[in-house]
């Protein structure tokens, strides 16, 4: 080690020297000085590699417990202490890595079995394939981990991981310093070509203008994007560009400094025409040659004289979590460099060719849910009394925002209304539906409704979204016990780690979604508003008129026969506004046709029936009396009697929204 410090130390100085050398215009030694610091060059490189290659060791991987071995098959979305294990043992070597940063990465290892786990898998069977996938005929890796590939981890666990061997600091800084002298070689080489070259053409311009083609783009954490173009010009000459200093931004509103603009930017490549001329990875650690630019040599880029060339720049992002608005372009007068065909180097740039870009940061994914429009509203459903029956309860929409997101979990709490029935005698299980395909089904707590459907491994791509529908499996209903409710609801607060986005990072979904109560019947009226209408009737002048109106529906019996007691016209004496809620009635005048001839049930008084399965028309008609001001009639409540599972009469009654639609408008009565 000694020895290879001692020579970069040689290596530099033959290098201050040369550089003193040319300063003072003895072109004719350079060469032969950059010969012999090329030789020693590869000298000290060619016992770096030979002190660094080839070296493996085995160590021991902390973090496993002692006569642990993987027991069970594991693929995407397993969850688990041995998962956890099973990153570690990949995390051990460097071939196998799951990822340098975050979730997943060495000291940060979880429990869940996703992407970033697959992949690293996937590299495990690569690096091992004459032990795991050629015993069993396979040529590509699966990333599932199965009787051979856990065979594999144990035989690591019981001997240790092998590693190459830390060649020390000392010799990386030597690397890295050998690294910066053979660059500085290469671009003092192209300088002293240049100057060798004959002058036997003309003196030429070199320009620069930003354009507009490429501005304000985003830079995602991780990512790619282009954010700048630059229109490079060669005039009365052709032109050879060879070098470009891109500046970040070190001043004003976007002020960073030489190792900030490190922590967003990862690397910077130069394209032109869909080719790509050069790229630089920057690191925090080794900002490089100064911390105001980087610069790209012998990128050997040709302009002909009068015509231009797109210099285009594209940023890779760092995985870093914040959003920071950054500048970049050719601050220096000199920043790019060409040599023109008489020799001479010309430059371009200037202080305002700059372009804004930002970084957006690292953005943990999100599930933005919804209710569906196609959302059922509070009603009716109608059930079996001799079979299950499947009842839509809540249908929403997700969308995976910022990433990719895979949904494995979801908690809904299915809530229930009624008196004399237990939720366990109206529904046991729920099934979760992605559009018309089931998903997986769930039993429900009996005691509070929660239902998780658990491991369902759904993967949304990033800007995408899927409908979803919640249904319940509700079981015989009896005639006696109809009228129960069910509502599901969708909490935000059980839902804070739903999934998991590209990063291995927890999501949940961004509020609270509840569906609308559906009333549970086996025998029920259909209704529908046919017409409604209320006029003013002059009775005699000088005393107050009467309002008199009608509202007409249709009636159609589901499930069964339904039957009605039957009533006279109805007149209302109340002053102002008037209704008929309070009256003990279901509406009046029943057309004839649908009377009924016999009493199956025995009931006493007369009565109308609808068979089940057909329709019939309904007129009430409704006039007020001394009434005066604003009119107008509404039925508020229907009632109806059935024939239950033992033979005898029930009786049901409708509010609220039900017959909401029956009542008429408003008529003023004033003298």
């Amino acid at each position: 080690m000694k020895k290879i410090i001692i020579g970069v130390l040689t290596l530099s100085l033959c290098f201050v020297v040369l550089g003193v050398t040319q300063v003072r215009g003895e072109e004719t030694d350079i060469k032969k000085e950059i010969a012999a610091i090329e030789a020693m060059l590869e000298s000290i490189q060619a016992e770096i590699k030979g002190k660094t290659e080839g070296v493996e060791t085995v160590k021991t991987i902390e973090g496993v417990p002692s006569g642990f071995t993987f027991t069970r098959n594991m693929g995407i979305g397993a969850r688990g202490a041995d998962v956890k294990h099973l990153q570690i043992v990949l995390n051990s070597d460097a071939d196998t890595r799951l990822t340098q940063t975050g979730p997943g990465s060495p000291g940060n290892e979880t429990e869940y079995f996703g992407p970033i786990t697959q992949g690293a898998v996937r590299k495990f069977q690569s690096k091992y394939s004459s032990e795991i996938l050629a015993p069993i005929g396979l040529t590509s890796p699966t990333g599932f981990v199965g009787v051979q590939t856990r065979a594999k981890l144990n035989t690591i666990l019981s001997k240790g991981a092998p590693t190459k061997e830390d060649p020390g600091s000392s010799l990386a800084e030597v690397v890295k310093a050998l690294e910066e002298i053979n660059k500085a070689i290469k671009d003092l080489r192209e300088r002293v070509d240049a100057i060798d070259k004959p002058a036997t053409g003309e003196e030429g311009v070199l320009s620069v203008e930003l354009r507009s083609d490429i501005i304000d783009e985003e830079v995602p954490a991780n990512g790619k994007a282009q954010v700048a173009l630059f229109r490079i010009k060669a005039e009365d000459s052709d032109i050879d560009i060879r070098r470009v200093d891109l500046y970040f931004n070190h001043s004003g509103t976007h002020s960073v400094t030489a190792t900030e603009f490190r922590r967003y930017v990862a690397n910077v490549a130069l394209y032109t025409e869909d080719k790509k001329l050069q790229d630089i990875t920057l690191s925090t650690s080794n900002p490089g040659r100064d911390d105001k630019y980087i610069r790209f040599s012998n990128i050997d880029l040709k302009v002909s004289e009068g015509e231009y060339k797109d210099l285009i720049v594209e940023i890779t992002g760092t995985g870093r979590d914040e959003t920071k608005v950054l500048e970049i372009g050719f601050t220096d007068s000199m920043a790019i460099r060409g040599i023109d065909e008489a020799g001479i180097s010309q430059y371009a740039g200037g202080s305002a060719i700059r372009r804004t870009f930002t970084f957006t940061g690292e953005e943990i994914g999100a599930l933005e849910v919804r209710r569906d429009a196609d959302n059922l509203r509070e009603g009716v459903a109608m059930v079996s009394e001799k079979n299950r029956t499947q009842v839509e309860l809540l249908r929403f929409t997700v969308t995976a925002k910022h990433s990719d997101v895979e949904i494995n979990d979801l908690t809904f709490f299915i809530e229930e209304e009624n008196t004399s029935l237990a939720l366990s005698q109206i529904l046991q299980n729920a099934m979760l539906y992605k559009g018309s395909e089931r998903v997986k089904t769930a039993s429900v707590n009996s005691s509070d409704g929660e239902t998780v459907f658990a491991g369902m491994s759904i993967e949304i791509p990033k800007g995408k979204t899927e409908t979803f529908v919640l249904k319940a499996d509700v079981l015989r209903t009896k005639i006696s016990d109809q009228g129960a409710s069910l509502r599901a609801v969708l909490n935000k607060g059980d839902n804070e780690k739903t999934g998991y986005d590209i990063n291995d990072n927890d999501v949940g979904i961004d509020r609270d979604v509840n569906g609308y109560k559906q009333h549970l019947y086996v025998i029920a009226p259909e209704i529908v508003l046919t017409n409604t209408d209320i006029e003013r009737v002059e009775i005699t002048k000088g005393s107050d008129d009467r309002a008199a109106g009608e509202i007409e529906f249709k009636i159609k019996a589901v499930g069964g026969d339904i039957y009605f007691e039957k009533k006279e016209d109805v007149k209302n004496a109340n002053e102002g506004a008037v209704d008929i809620e309070g009256f003990d009635l279901s509406f009046a005048s029943f057309t004839s046709k649908a009377r009924s001839k016999t009493n199956p049930l025995g009931l006493t008084g007369d009565y109308y029936y609808v068979l089940a399965g057909n329709e019939r028309d309904v007129e009430i008609g409704l006039e007020s009396i001394n009434a005066s001001e604003r009119n107008r009639f509404e039925v508020s409540a229907l009632r109806w009697i059935v024939k239950d599972e033992n033979g005898d009469a029930m009786e049901f009654e409708w509010k609220g929204f039900f017959v909401e639609d029956l009542k008429t408008g408003r008529v003023s009565l004033y003298w």
